[in-house]
């Protein structure tokens, strides 16, 4: 994720597009099971909420920006091995 000015941008880990803008949190569990937890754009997530699942927008601030998962693309993480 980068910070550019008053935006961020971000790789939706749904639709695997590069996005501006806000970011979502999408979750489903059950039976205590946490079986989905994804951060994606506006679009997944209204898909998202139109299926049923539950979500939020993220609100970024110092402590839910140390809270968000890592993101890096498959070339980054495939020349650290």
């Amino acid at each position: 994720m980068l910070q550019n000015g008053s935006f961020m941008e971000f790789l939706c880990r749904h639709c695997e597009e590069a996005a501006t803008g806000r970011m979502y949190r999408v979750l489903s569990a059950e039976d205590g099971i946490v079986l989905l937890d994804m951060v994606v754009c506006r679009s997944c997530y209204d898909q998202a909420r139109q299926l049923g699942l539950d979500g939020e927008e993220i609100k970024l601030d110092q402590k839910s920006r140390k809270q968000l998962p890592v993101v890096r693309s498959i070339t980054e993480t495939a020349h650290q091995y």
